[in-house]
C-alpha cells in the first residue's frame, strides 16, 4: 500500500512550477598532456562545445546557447576544480546540467564533445596536445539512482534522463532548518556586487539574483511566468553574514579579463521557508555571475 507524501506549498516553491533540471556526470580520459593554464576547465571546454555547436548544430545552438543577454540552460563544472594539468590516462570529470529544452538536445551536446576528442583542450592543443576522448556519460535522478547513457565500450546513446523538478525541491527543502541555512561555496561565486562586500550582504542581495536567474529561464526554456515580488519581499528581512572568506581572481574563458570572486560559508539567518525551494534549487544551478561555466557551486547544509 502506497503512503501520500504531503508537500508544503511556499512562494518558492510556485516560483520553480514548471522547473525540469537534468543532471548529468561525465567522464573524459585523457590521450595527452593538457594544461587548461590560468583558465577556469570548465570554462575552456564550454568555449570550445559552444563553438562546434555553432558550427555543426546551428539549430541547437540558436535555441540553446545564442545567449542575446539571456541565462544559459547548460552549465558545466569540474568536479575537481583545483586541478588544471591533465597526464595521459588521468579522467577529467565534469558535471552537466540542463534546464528546460535544453535536456532535449542531451544528444547533440554529446556528438559536438565527442566530435571534438582529435581536437582536444588547453592552451597546447593547437600543437597536437590535448586530445582526450569521452568514456561514459552518467544521469542521476531526485531518487538517487544513477544511469549510464553513454558508454564508449558498449555503444549507442541511449536517454535516460530523469528531470529534476520543483516537487524535487521543496522535498528536499524540508530536510532544512527554516530559521538558519548555510551555503558552503566550494567553487568560487562571482557575486552581482562587490565580493568585498559579501562578509554582510543583505538577505536580498543573496535570494534577488538567484531568483531572478530562475524565472528568466522558466520563462525562456521551460514557457512559465513566475512573479517575483512577494518572495523578494520577504527576503528583504533574511541576515545574511559570510566567514571562512578566501578571495580569488577567476578568469572564466581564455582571454577573459580574470573576475573577482571568493569561496566560503554563507549563513542564513530568518523566517527561510519560503526561500528554502529556490536555495534548494540553486544548487542544480549555481548562484552568481559566469555560473553556466561552473563558478558559484554550493551545499546547503543546517547550521
Amino acid at each position: 500500500m502506497f503512503s501520500c507524501i504531503s508537500i508544503p506549498t511556499s512562494r518558492g516553491t510556485t516560483l520553480l512550477n514548471g522547473l525540469r533540471v537534468v543532471r548529468h556526470t561525465l567522464s573524459l580520459v585523457c590521450r595527452e598532456p593538457f594544461d587548461f593554464g590560468t583558465t577556469y576547465p570548465s570554462g575552456v571546454i564550454y568555449e570550445a562545445l559552444v563553438s562546434q555547436l555553432r558550427q555543426n548544430a546551428p539549430g541547437v545552438y540558436a535555441r540553446l546557447l545564442d545567449q542575446s543577454g539571456h541565462e544559459c540552460p547548460m552549465l558545466i563544472a569540474p568536479e575537481h576544480p583545483v586541478q588544471t594539468d591533465y597526464h595521459p590516462g588521468e579522467v577529467l570529470t565534469l558535471r552537466l546540467t540542463l534546464i528546460g529544452k535544453a535536456g532535449d538536445h542531451l544528444e547533440a551536446l554529446l556528438t559536438a564533445l565527442i566530435a571534438l576528442e582529435e581536437t582536444g583542450f588547453g592552451i597546447n592543443h593547437e600543437v597536437g596536445q590535448g586530445s582526450f576522448y569521452l568514456s561514459k556519460v552518467v544521469t542521476h535522478t531526485p531518487e538517487g539512482r544513477c544511469y549510464v547513457v553513454y558508454d564508449r565500450g558498449v555503444g549507442p546513446f541511449y536517454d535516460v534522463s530523469v528531470p529534476w523538478t520543483a516537487a524535487d525541491a521543496a522535498r528536499e527543502a524540508t530536510r532544512y532548518d527554516p530559521r538558519e541555512v548555510t551555503l558552503d561555496f566550494d567553487l568560487p561565486i562571482v557575486p552581482a556586487i562587490s565580493p568585498y562586500r559579501w562578509p554582510a550582504p543583505a538577505g536580498a542581495q543573496v535570494v534577488r539574483p538567484l531568483a531572478w536567474r530562475l524565472r528568466q529561464m522558466l520563462v525562456r526554456y521551460c514557457d512559465r511566468y513566475a512573479d517575483l515580488r512577494p518572495l523578494l519581499t520577504e527576503a528583504a528581512a533574511i541576515e545574511a553574514h559570510m566567514d571562512h572568506i578566501a578571495h580569488h581572481a577567476v578568469q572564466p574563458t581564455p582571454g577573459c579579463t580574470p573576475l573577482a570572486a571568493l569561496t566560503g560559508r554563507l549563513t542564513l539567518r530568518g523566517s527561510l521557508a519560503p526561500m528554502l525551494p529556490l536555495l534548494v534549487a540553486g544548487q542544480w544551478v549555481h548562484m552568481g555571475r559566469a555560473c553556466h561555466l561552473g563558478l558559484g557551486r554550493y551545499r546547503l547544509q543546517t547550521s
